[in-house]
């Protein structure tokens, strides 16, 4: 098929009308983003309390306290 082709039925098919996307399918679009947003919130609060659990396990180290 010839590129000039392409492009006359490309301007050749002009519609004016957007489609409809209900209710549903917008919240299937916009799945993929909350999962990767809930997954790096989740991520966040696990690295945070590790690196707590980290730092004041060192403290007490330091302290000379024995359990």
């Amino acid at each position: 098929m010839n590129i000039d082709d392409l492009k006359n039925a490309w301007n050749d098919d002009v519609s004016d009308e957007t489609p409809e996307i209900s209710i549903e399918q917008k919240n299937k679009i916009n799945l993929p983003a909350r999962k990767i947003r809930k997954n790096m919130r989740m991520e966040f609060l696990v690295n945070g309390r590790s690196i707590n659990f980290r730092i004041f396990s060192r403290l007490d180290s330091y302290s000379g306290s024995s359990v």
